[in-house]
């Protein structure tokens, strides 16, 4: 054996330590997140208002008389906003007519927005925003020519069939 083999002392177990003495903690589950160490309660802040906030919101586009609703993106403000929003509307209900006080409540929401929990108010109105959102999104970018074309006026097709641009000419056909 070399030296500092014989040198280290041996590590002693440590004992079991029993509840009062009696019982031991190895089945003690703890459910109380607040009890929980090493969770910061700004972190669990960010991540309800991360999980919350709505990606796409729609808006009434006009034209001719007829209203429709398109899916638009949300830009980070307002979604940070309408995050804070959710969140304070469902814990508002869910402390309306209700033993609990509103700390407990918001304590409440913010824990089930954090994990992302269907529990949470504001998850259950973003996911039911995404739903709507996505029926009404429509992808505009795969216009055929032939498409295009029927959105020209009969006096731009002209102009373009009189400067010889090969592709308009091959459509008209």
């Amino acid at each position: 054996m070399t030296e500092w083999e014989t040198a280290a002392p041996a590590v002693a177990e440590t004992p079991d330590i029993k509840l009062f003495g009696k019982w031991s903690t190895d089945d003690v589950h703890i459910s109380d997140i607040s009890l929980q160490d090493y969770i910061n309660p700004l972190q669990v802040l960010v991540n309800a208002i991360i999980n919350s906030g709505p990606r796409e919101d729609s808006t009434r586009i006009g034209c001719a008389g007829t209203v429709r609703r398109q899916a638009v993106d949300v830009s980070p403000l307002r979604r940070v906003n309408q995050a804070i929003w959710l969140l304070c509307t469902g814990a508002r209900e869910a402390a309306f007519r209700n033993i609990k006080t509103i700390a407990e409540c918001l304590a409440e929401e913010l824990i089930n927005a954090a994990k992302g929990s269907s529990n949470s108010y504001a998850i259950k109105k973003k996911d039911d925003t995404a739903k709507q959102n996505k029926t009404k999104h429509k992808k505009t970018t795969n216009y055929s020519l032939r498409t295009r074309m029927q959105a020209l006026t009969r006096h731009q097709i002209c102009w373009c069939l009189d400067l010889g641009i090969p592709s308009l000419q091959n459509c008209e056909k």
